[in-house]
């Protein structure tokens, strides 16, 4: 009997990080006496840093995508502070295809009159 291996979207994501030359850490957590997961000022699951880049990284699904971005650009969000300070914020949102994981990085940056927008990449 054949054990499969399982590696989570997290952990794909701080491989892919790390091949790319990026310093990274995970920084959300389990309360195990709330029973849920908390991420970093309630938006970032890894945080990346090369050279002067700080990259702030939620991780999810495709089905789960607009609910993350729904999260992240809600008012209530810290999202627009982190970006002010020069910080990046990604959503990497993995899919399989033909039996193939794949990923799509999702840049979140903000224009002056303090709109947050997402520009899209191809996926990988």
């Amino acid at each position: 009997m054949t054990m499969m291996s399982f590696m989570s979207p997290t952990s794909r994501t701080t491989k892919m990080l790390r091949s790319e030359g990026y310093l990274c850490e995970i920084c959300e957590h389990y309360n195990s006496f709330s029973r849920r997961r908390h991420d970093l000022l309630g938006l970032f699951d890894v945080i990346a840093l090369k050279d002067d880049q700080l990259i702030g990284i939620q991780i999810t699904s495709e089905s789960n995508n607009s609910a993350r971005y729904r999260k992240m650009t809600d008012e209530s969000s810290h999202l627009k502070a982190w970006l002010m300070t020069n910080n990046e914020a990604w959503i990497v949102t993995w899919k399989k295809v033909k039996h193939r994981w794949r990923y799509r990085k999702r840049r979140l940056v903000m224009d002056e009159q303090g709109t947050i927008d997402k520009i899209l990449e191809d996926w990988r």
